[in-house]
């Protein structure tokens, strides 16, 4: 067995597993933090293995797909995740961008109180995205005050 030299002292490799199924494993595992186990994708997560005979391998052909765009698996915006996820669903998958696009800003709106991203500013309108956030607000006197863009 080979391990990393350094904390946290992971595996590097075995003589079943080489580098670079490890490498995979790991990035698998990390984007599945980000996009699962993050609880921000509620909906929109699982359509990228909906139609698939195996969901694991769904989510690591994602996985893949997202670390050749950005080459690492940390220091990632909740809009570029999003971004990512939407174009992978959308343009990799074929999934109707209106439909998709409503799915991810419900669950960015159930998240976290925002503005709307960039790349979703031909889908989702600027009536949906005040009525969403001030129904997320709501009960939230002060921060409900605040839904201009």
């Amino acid at each position: 067995m080979k391990y990393n030299s350094k904390p946290p002292y992971d595996l590097i490799e075995n003589r079943d597993i080489d580098a670079e199924t490890v490498a995979a494993l790991n990035r698998v595992s990390r984007f599945w933090d980000l996009y699962v186990n993050s609880g921000n994708y509620i909906e929109t997560a699982p359509l990228i293995w909906k139609n698939a005979k195996s969901p694991f391998y769904a989510f690591h052909r994602f996985c893949e797909w997202i670390y050749k765009r950005w080459e690492r698996t940390h220091a990632i915006s909740i809009d570029d995740s999003a971004e990512a996820l939407f174009l992978w669903l959308t343009d990799e998958l074929g999934e109707p961008r209106e439909e998709t696009a409503q799915i991810l800003w419900k669950d960015l709106c159930r998240t976290v109180s925002r503005n709307r991203p960039t790349f979703l500013r031909d889908y989702v309108s600027l009536e949906e995205m005040r009525h969403r956030r001030a129904k997320h607000l709501k009960g939230l006197q002060r921060q409900a005050r605040h839904t201009d863009v």
